[in-house]
């Protein structure tokens, strides 16, 4: 039984052209997917989790009803994206719909007729690569149980870190880009402790944040700086490192599936054929009626404190699934249903 394995990060930036050099597979509607063939590729068994446990930050994280990066309360879960009222399991994020069509649900937001899952969730808001080790190892040291799938998706907010650093002067572009890279290390690693704790794991790669309204805040306020080619270029070179990492140490589609979510955000953006599949109308404007890091370009963190407040979306907006961004770099409703079935389609597929 011979296995195939291939990573081809979709695009490159000049300072990582040379470590994505050889690296070949098929993308197939913006899902790069790290396959296990054996004899004639046929799918030997599909993948039932026993469990599911989240690791990240706000694009996977369902709250309770304490936010604990403000202490706010709430009558009930919240997202870091825009809810509907009260109702915390509306408007899903891209975890809800995964664990829903296994009819699952977490502690934080557990509808009638749903299972709540073991391992659970570890997300937490703004979340750096360093934060995702910690939840990693307090998860790890609970010692994971049987059939579970993690799901990772992080790397936001350590982009936008090292951006600043470049925009404001203390980083050069080869350096910030060395830290990307190591930063990209640092999420494979996590998923190969993780993996070798037995743990199948679920990757999303963090997308590009020039495209979200903080990001094109950025470009319109820092005309000297080029925000799409460093953002652009920090962004690649940790989606790479970070898949050149795990596959490093030998794991392949029997142990970690890969969607790439950035090349799908890029591509309704910048694709009109694509927002229309998408559903997509408006892919610059946050949804959200409190998202505040717009009118404020030069802050260098779009903290959204009041975000998981999000239950009233911008005066004239009818329709919310229309929209990319619920705020400065949080994805909107239909967006997380992309999400959502894409991983839900690619664990059907991968022989975990």
């Amino acid at each position: 039984m011979e296995k195939q394995v291939n990573v081809n990060p979709n695009r490159a930036p000049a300072a990582a052209i040379a470590i994505a050099r050889g690296w070949r597979a098929a993308l197939a509607a913006g899902a790069l997917a790290l396959l296990a063939s054996c004899g004639g590729g046929s799918l030997e068994q599909a993948f039932v989790p026993a469990g599911f446990v989240v690791f990240g930050d706000e694009q996977s994280l369902v709250l309770g009803t304490t936010d604990p990066a403000t202490g706010a309360t709430y009558p009930t879960g919240r997202k870091y994206g825009y809810n509907v009222g009260d109702n915390c399991s509306a408007s899903e994020l891209w975890t809800q719909y995964l664990l829903r069509v296994r009819g699952y649900s977490f502690a934080e937001c557990a509808p009638a007729n749903t299972a709540v899952t073991a391992g659970g969730m570890k997300a937490r808001p703004r979340a750096r690569l360093a934060d995702v080790a910690a939840q990693v190892d307090a998860y790890l040291a609970t010692g994971p149980t049987d059939r579970m799938l993690a799901t990772v998706m992080a790397g936001t907010w350590d982009l936008i870190d090292l951006y600043v650093e470049v925009r404001d002067g203390r980083l050069s572009l080869a350096q910030a880009n060395e830290q990307a890279k190591v930063r990209g290390q640092q999420l494979g690693q996590q998923i190969v402790r993780l993996s070798n704790a037995g743990v199948r794991v679920l990757v999303v790669t963090t997308f590009n944040p020039v495209y979200s309204p903080w990001g094109q805040a950025q470009r319109n306020a820092n005309p000297g700086v080029d925000v799409a080619g460093v953002l652009r270029a920090l962004t690649e070179s940790f989606n790479i490192q970070a898949a050149i990492t795990f596959q490093g140490a030998g794991l392949d589609g029997r142990k970690v599936g890969w969607y790439d979510a950035a090349s799908e955000v890029q591509q309704v953006v910048e694709n009109g054929t694509a927002r229309a599949n998408v559903g997509i109308g408006d892919w610059t404007t946050p949804l959200c009626a409190n998202s505040t890091a717009t009118l404020n370009p030069a802050n260098p963190d779009p903290t959204d404190p009041d975000l998981p407040a999000c239950v009233t979306p911008r005066a004239g907006i009818t329709n919310v699934n229309l929209y990319l961004w619920s705020g400065a770099v949080t994805l909107g409703p239909q967006m997380h249903a992309r999400i959502g079935l894409r991983v839900q389609n690619l664990l059907a597929v991968l022989p975990l």
